[in-house]
């Protein structure tokens, strides 16, 4: 039964739900498959926040990778560790470079993985316009005024943006919103869990689901004044949990979400990437790259 429901939230043809992050109309169905390298060098990558944890968990699973290389680390203007090799901290050596020059990082580059901060990603989603590259965002806390510049953007190139890039957590978010719409009159919870380091609260994927209850509840004609709290932990070196709780009046639903590897979130970015590759201008989430592997 599980089985049947995740090949029907993950459906290709699907309408998919709008992530928080991505208030547009304009998220796009994907209708193309991965471009595969032929090249036999793999596709370039580049990395932006290249020295941060999850900048570094991508180096880390690119090196594995069969089918892409890493071209790029980008770290922010006048960093002490820009000239420095970005690989020696797993003991590979390439001739990959900490730089701070955008354009010069982009111009050896078939994508970019935005891991970066809300003050970057502006200017690095412009720059990704100029190369004509097209950009995995992963970065969350972003203003709407930042957000209209993305979804701009993706008028010219392809656009992978999540709050979430596991894959599960695409499955997980697809179960709630079915959940609340078949319950409208439950109460929401959203509460989630990271690290002492992260910035905003709720996080991005808490946002982004209290966005699907919202939707899904509009959309099944149920209004979307629906009522929903958040409750945000910031702790030790918690990587990530989010726990939907649904409340009537005599039950309770919970829908969890628990990551212990961030290895997790940049497997998820080269498949973004994979799915990015190739693809016309638009605006897609992790729904679309999950239900192109499938």
């Amino acid at each position: 039964m599980i089985r049947a429901d995740l090949q029907d939230i993950l459906c290709f043809d699907a309408k998919p739900l709008m992530l928080a992050s991505c208030p547009s109309s304009r998220v796009r169905d994907a209708t193309t498959n991965f471009q595969q390298d032929t090249t036999g060098m793999g596709s370039r990558i580049a990395v932006a926040g290249a020295t941060g944890q999850m900048g570094k968990m991508v180096i880390k699973v690119l090196r594995e990778s069969e089918d892409l290389r890493l071209s790029g680390a980008l770290v922010r203007h006048g960093s002490p560790f820009v000239g420095q090799s970005a690989t020696d901290f797993l003991g590979w050596e390439t001739e990959v470079l900490f730089e701070d020059d955008v354009d010069r990082v982009l111009s050896d580059a078939d994508c970019l993985i935005e891991l970066s901060s809300p003050g970057a990603v502006g200017g690095h989603v412009s720059a990704c316009m100029r190369h004509g590259v097209p950009v995995v965002i992963g970065t969350t806390g972003l203003s709407q005024q930042l957000q209209a510049v993305i979804e701009d953007a993706a008028t010219r190139i392809a656009i992978v943006q999540s709050a979430n890039l596991s894959p599960a957590m695409t499955a997980v978010n697809e179960f709630l919103a079915k959940a609340a719409a078949l319950f409208p009159e439950y109460d929401v919870h959203i509460a989630e869990a990271h690290h002492r380091h992260k910035k905003d609260a709720p996080s991005g994927t808490a946002l982004w689901m209290a966005e699907s209850v919202k939707r899904a509840r509009l959309e099944s004609g149920c209004g979307a004044d629906s009522h929903i709290s958040f409750t945000s932990i910031r702790g030790g070196n918690i990587v990530s949990e989010h726990t939907a709780m649904l409340f009537g009046d005599v039950e309770q639903l919970e829908i969890k979400h628990v990551c212990t590897d961030r290895e997790v979130y940049a497997s998820g970015s080269l498949h973004a990437a994979r799915f990015a590759i190739g693809q016309t201008p638009g605006l897609y989430s992790m729904k679309e790259v999950v239900a192109a592997r499938r």
